[in-house]
């Protein structure tokens, strides 16, 4: 997990372009927001903490939302599941519990 912090603000953003393989560009970071949303924001904004480098066990966590967790964990599942499973995840009715 890479994390930024924002210049302006002090808060953590999680970097998923690297989860994702995504090269980072031009147009900014693939980031999960402290309210767990998923945006491209302008590089220029943000530092990286620790010189960029990939944040593991606790400091990982020490300073971000739990919606940034939670994000960040569904994004990795979603990565890690068999394409089998990521079909039947796509069919499934959101909110309903089938069984």
């Amino acid at each position: 997990m890479k994390l930024y912090r924002n210049v302006a603000s002090g808060r953590l953003f999680i970097g998923i372009s690297e989860d994702l393989e995504v090269v980072e560009d031009a147009d900014g970071l693939l980031l999960i927001t402290p309210e767990g949303k998923i945006k491209q924001l302008e590089e220029h904004l943000f530092e990286p903490v620790d010189g960029g480098e990939a944040a593991t066990g606790k400091e990982a966590v020490i300073g971000l939302t739990r919606e940034q967790r939670e994000k960040h964990h569904e994004v990795l599942s979603r990565l890690l599941m068999h394409p089998s499973e990521a079909k039947t995840a796509q069919k499934k009715p959101a909110g309903r519990n089938l069984s």
